[in-house]
């Protein structure tokens, strides 16, 4: 399951397939979705968003960044090498 959720809660939900891999390809089609689903459902974020994920490779792929440019999601960084901070403790 992937989650995407702000102050107020859940924003957009996707189930992952069981045996799917989260590639940079995958990765990409779920970012179009999640923002045409934030543009259409929370006005207020209809401008720009912010996104604050890991530094998996999936998530740092040039393709993604291309993504949230067009999305105009800005990508909080992550300091690298710190496996006990997650996005959720932020």
């Amino acid at each position: 399951m992937t989650i995407i959720f702000y102050y107020e809660g859940s924003v957009y939900q996707s189930a992952v397939e069981p045996g799917t891999t989260v590639s940079d390809s995958y990765y990409t089609n779920f970012l179009r979705r999640m923002a045409q689903h934030v543009k259409r459902k929370r006005p207020l974020l209809r401008n720009s968003f912010l996104l604050h994920h890991d530094n998996a490779r999936p998530h740092i792929a040039r393709c993604i960044l291309d993504v949230s440019q067009q999305n105009n999601a800005e990508i909080l960084p992550l300091h690298p090498y710190s496996p006990d901070l997650t996005p959720c403790d932020f």
